[in-house]
């Protein structure tokens, strides 16, 4: 059985398990929400879980892995957050709404909401492993590069 050191030990490591999860509990959102469509509510839940599956796996692909795109820690704060706003939105409006009220939901609308709460929470998860719990100096050397060398400050006394 493979040792779990290696996933809790490197930082990007968490942050492709975090993401994976959400990409996940999105996906089984998107399809559950399926149920609730034709209300404006399940409409946008559907939309919201889609956005979740869409930003974790673009963001799995283009920053984590091919490392063609980069963000400052700040911006990628503003955007982890404001897609966890829109999937806790989503579990919300589809929860108090108007439908749920008058008709009652089906089993996959709840299964719904339980999973975009659930994405919700893993999505500040990611703003904690990437603004709390790993030092800045820990995101440079996990994205340098081993090929570039940097030489070491050399100091010259002044000739007298």
């Amino acid at each position: 059985m493979p040792s779990l050191t290696a996933l809790t030990t490197y930082p990007t490591n968490r942050f492709v398990s975090v993401r994976s999860v959400v990409a996940l509990c999105s996906l089984v959102s998107f399809g559950c929400s399926i149920s609730a469509t034709g209300s404006s509510a399940g409409d946008y839940a559907f939309l919201v879980s889609f956005i979740g599956v869409a930003y974790s796996l673009e963001h799995l692909y283009f920053v984590m892995y091919v490392q063609s795109v980069s963000f400052s820690r700040h911006a990628q704060v503003v955007l982890d957050g404001l897609v966890a706003a829109l999937l806790a939105g989503g579990g919300i409006g589809l929860s108090v709404s108007d439908y749920a009220e008058w008709i009652g939901l089906p089993d996959a609308a709840i299964a719904a909401i339980v999973f975009l709460f659930l994405s919700a929470l893993l999505q500040v998860t990611a703003i904690v492993f990437q603004f709390v719990l790993v030092a800045p100096t820990e995101i440079e050397a996990a994205n340098s590069q081993d090929d570039v060398y940097v030489a070491s400050a050399v100091l010259v006394s002044p000739s007298k």
